[in-house]
């Protein structure tokens, strides 16, 4: 039994083999057989369209469950799995601008478009959690799509009185809630207070200013 790429349609669930009998023409079955269908990987979009080493980036498709590697431009990064039709990857140390890659079981594809990997900027990872949206487990529904809880605005203020708005950006919220953005060259290397706000939610600083090094993490949730 075998699957004909191209001519053999449908799917198989299981199936029996029929043995001749020793008498004859009789026939004995045997015990069905389970078939695991293994399904393609499919990619669809990811975002955002660059970042520098570090930075996180959602990607979405079908059954990522079955993803097995993710690399940028041919180099190996690490990933962690939100659901079926979304993983998060890393940004990895070597990465240069290119295609991401998704190897799957049965299939490897491709993204459409080129990754551009930023050199010169920081980046800033965020985990951010609106407590109307929390669904538990770590994750937030989807409200602005299925892929995506809502948009959050980010702001760098200064650390002195009256801590003005150096920079501000509206960014797509993930739904376990991790933000990445593309910190400008201008404000790598200064220290800033990190403000985060939300149509439903109450303005929220980080507690000390912080440095905005070549990778920054973050998180709201302590």
């Amino acid at each position: 039994m075998y699957d004909r790429a191209g001519v053999d349609t449908g799917r198989v669930v299981n199936w029996s083999i029929y043995f001749p009998g020793v008498s004859g023409g009789c026939t004995s079955v045997s015990n069905v057989i389970a078939v695991d269908v293994i399904q393609p990987i499919s990619f669809t979009t990811f975002s955002p369209l660059n970042g520098s080493v570090g930075s996180l980036v959602t990607i979405n498709g079908t059954n990522m469950n079955t993803v097995s590697s993710v690399l940028f431009n041919g180099v190996n990064a690490s990933f962690s799995l939100t659901n079926s039709t979304e993983i998060i990857a890393t940004v990895p140390a070597g990465a240069t601008s290119g295609v991401i890659t998704l190897v799957g079981p049965c299939n490897s594809m491709n993204s459409s478009s080129s990754f551009t990997v930023n050199t010169g900027s920081s980046n800033l990872n965020l985990y951010v959690a609106i407590e109307g949206f929390y669904n538990g487990g770590g994750n937030m529904v989807g409200v602005a799509s299925p892929s995506v809880s809502d948009t959050v605005i980010v702001q760098f203020r200064n650390t002195t009185s009256p801590y003005s708005i150096a920079y501000s950006t509206t960014v797509p919220l993930n739904l376990n809630g991790q933000v990445s953005i593309i910190i400008p060259p201008p404000y790598s290397g200064n220290s800033y207070f990190i403000v985060v706000k939300h149509r439903h939610s109450i303005e929220t600083w980080s507690k000390f200013p912080v440095m905005m090094s070549p990778v920054v993490n973050y998180s709201f949730k302590n």
